[in-house]
């Protein structure tokens, strides 16, 4: 994923579930030290995290290009 994320230029945006919660983050960090804290790695790759059993819910996901986060995301 990391791989791909680093050669496309475009916002991306990964949706999984299974029996999770709901969640909506970016996932790739670099790992920092003591020193340095973690850091966004991939700014471009936000990851939706779906309910799953027994919690199945929907979730309405919005795209719109000219807003910096791109994706919106509300849960129905």
């Amino acid at each position: 994923m990391a791989v791909l994320a680093k050669k496309f230029p475009k916002p991306i945006l990964l949706e999984h579930g299974d029996s999770h919660r709901f969640v909506i983050d970016r996932p790739l960090l670099s790992k920092g030290s003591e020193d340095e804290p973690d850091e966004l790695q991939f700014h471009n790759l936000t990851r939706l995290q779906v309910f799953g059993s027994p919690e199945i819910k929907s979730v309405k996901v919005t795209v719109d290009t000219d807003t910096v986060s791109v994706f919106g995301f509300t849960r129905l």
